[in-house]
């Protein structure tokens, strides 16, 4: 399952039941794949209002801490977690809802047993 830049989309409070979802859609040795963001100024989460110009449209950004997500999956019965680190564009680096928040990138690989 590749859930790029989607899951980081989800309230934090959906989190845990959703990987559980995903864990039992997976077969035995399948993979997870998430691509997500963290925050080095410690946010949670933000929303950015009037997303892609629209004025009835906010989309919400979930940072996860590399190693909470890790925890995550381990307690939704995911066995091996890598977590790589995504490098930053030049293109990226100069938004400034990214930088102004201290975002970074990385992917997570994660197996069901």
């Amino acid at each position: 399952i590749y859930a790029f830049a989607s899951f980081l989309h989800l309230p934090r409070s959906v989190a845990d039941s959703t990987l559980a979802r995903l864990h039992e859609l997976l077969v035995p040795g399948g993979l997870l794949s998430l691509w997500l963001i963290e925050s080095s100024q410690g946010i949670r989460d933000y929303t950015i209002d009037e997303w892609a110009g629209e004025a009835q449209c906010s989309m919400l950004f979930t940072c996860y801490p590399q190693q909470e997500i890790e925890e995550r999956l381990l307690a939704a019965r995911y066995g091996a977690v890598d977590c790589l680190p995504v490098p930053a564009s030049e293109t990226y680096k100069e938004q400034p809802r990214l930088r102004d928040r201290g975002i970074s990138s990385y992917q997570v690989f994660a197996y069901r047993k």
